[in-house]
């Protein structure tokens, strides 16, 4: 490398940012970038502008180091970031409301290879909680940004209209765009909207003028979802009664295919925890917001298998039944060929209750499976067998014709579930959660929307 001193004369003359690996650290080629940039825009003559690009700056910077840090496990300095926010919001106060007005191309990121460009007025670009302008980003990083406005008692100075509201419900939408695969987590480190985020704003939408602007549907979902799987049945019922089931066609149907396909997830769980919590009718009720057959089916199955998984309690059976209904309704040849097929699931709840009855309606079903679909069946199948402990029959489930790479799939899922049968003995461990979770992720995890 050559030996250039970091912000000499030489190295901006070499660009040295556009080398890092010559020269030092990340965040130290960002602070270049940034010093350069700061300069360049602090001799605009528009005053507006100038301003304008400052602010947008400043509130970078901090998102800059508040993702960075996190994800590299650095303490956070937040005097620094929390000045960068206060030097930001001190611009953006003296911007005019016509210059606020005037439109600016936003490009962000969308499902790992898509891009999303839409014109947004540069009010709305600077009071989105996040860094959703150029340099090719996703439009979820951090609530450093939301937090920063919150403790300072600062989001009704910020988000005063309606309009305004749907800057922060976009924003909590964007931090659940899921992809469908890889798993979450898989390939980026995903910062969490945390409970407090979302009854924060919840808080502060309730107590808004144009509050009834803001659809609460999609937090009150997630909120309830957690509290179930924490074991909290009495807040999960209590955030599942402010779901405005009426309106929530509309809800599901607000944004692209990413955000719809997350919140049908959330629906989808839902169901099964309150199925668990004695609420049947609510489940049911909440079932017929899925209007697909097949998507019927993944619900009550999943019901089904939640019931069973809880002292395989005999309502396993209705719920069953009802898939069961769905099924013989079901017109699988329409299915798209990214589908999630509904028998999958089904056939590995069938065959991990077991009994000669439901292992010959599993086999049948999974008969009914064209070839190009069927391994995810036979594996769902010899999951499903080996969940119940029968591991030779599992075994003797792996026909002959598959390929090497999904024989070594099948006895894998065998020796999986065998090892996960032996952990519950000992009492479980935790540390193979986030893998289980990975594995898992295929069946759990529906493509409702596939593309």
């Amino acid at each position: 490398p050559l030996n250039i001193e970091k912000n000499s004369d030489e190295f901006r003359s070499h660009r040295g940012y556009l080398y890092p690996n010559l020269y030092f650290s990340k965040r130290a080629t960002f602070d270049v970038m940034i010093e350069d940039y700061e300069t360049a825009i602090k001799n605009l003559k528009n005053a507006a502008e100038r301003n304008f690009l400052l602010a947008m700056n400043d509130k970078r910077k901090a998102m800059f180091y508040a993702k960075y840090c996190y994800e590299r496990g650095i303490p956070l300095d937040e005097n620094k970031l929390d000045n960068w926010l206060k030097e930001a919001l001190n611009h953006y106060y003296l911007i005019d409301k016509d210059s606020l007005g005037a439109k600016v191309s936003s490009t962000v990121l969308f499902n790992g290879d898509g891009v999303r460009t839409t014109m947004v007025t540069r009010k709305n670009l600077f009071i989105y909680p996040d860094y959703r302008d150029g340099w090719f980003s996703w439009s979820f990083h951090t609530d450093y940004f939301f937090r920063y406005l919150h403790k300072n008692g600062l989001l009704g100075k910020i988000f005063q209209t309606g309009e305004d509201l749907q800057a922060l419900h976009l924003w909590v939408t964007r931090g659940f765009d899921w992809r469908v695969y890889p798993p979450l987590n898989a390939w980026y480190k995903d910062y969490p909207i945390s409970d407090k985020d979302l009854t924060d704003i919840l808080s502060f939408v309730d107590h808004h003028p144009d509050g009834k602007q803001f659809d609460e549907n999609l937090l009150c979902a997630i909120l309830s979802e957690r509290a179930f799987e924490r074991g909290d049945s009495a807040l999960g019922l209590d955030f599942y009664h402010r779901i405005d089931q009426a309106n929530l066609p509309q809800s599901i149907n607000k944004y692209e295919y990413l955000e719809k396909t997350f919140l049908l997830n959330v629906l989808k769980q839902l169901t099964g925890n309150l199925a668990t919590s004695g609420k049947m009718n609510e489940a049911i009720r909440l079932a017929d917001i899925f209007t697909d057959e097949n998507d019927k089916v993944i619900a009550y199955t999943h019901m089904a298998k939640k019931m069973y998984e809880m002292d395989a309690d005999p309502e396993t059976f209705e719920y069953l039944d009802s898939a069961f209904l769905f099924f013989r309704k079901t017109d699988y040849s329409s299915l798209h060929i990214f589908s999630t097929d509904s028998r999958n699931n089904l056939i590995m709840l069938l065959s991990e209750i077991g009994g000669e009855s439901l292992n010959n309606k599993a086999r049948e079903a999974l008969l009914d499976i064209p070839e190009s679909r069927k391994f995810t069946g036979i594996l769902a199948r010899v999951i499903g067998v080996a969940q119940e402990g029968n591991y030779y029959l599992a075994y003797t489930s792996i026909p002959n014709s598959l390929t090497e790479s999904e024989d070594l799939q099948s006895r894998t899922m065998i020796l999986m579930q065998a090892c996960k049968a032996n952990e519950k003995k000992k009492g479980g461990d935790a540390q193979w959660k986030s893998m289980d979770d990975f594995i898992d992720w295929i069946w759990n995890y529906i493509d409702y929307i596939p593309v």
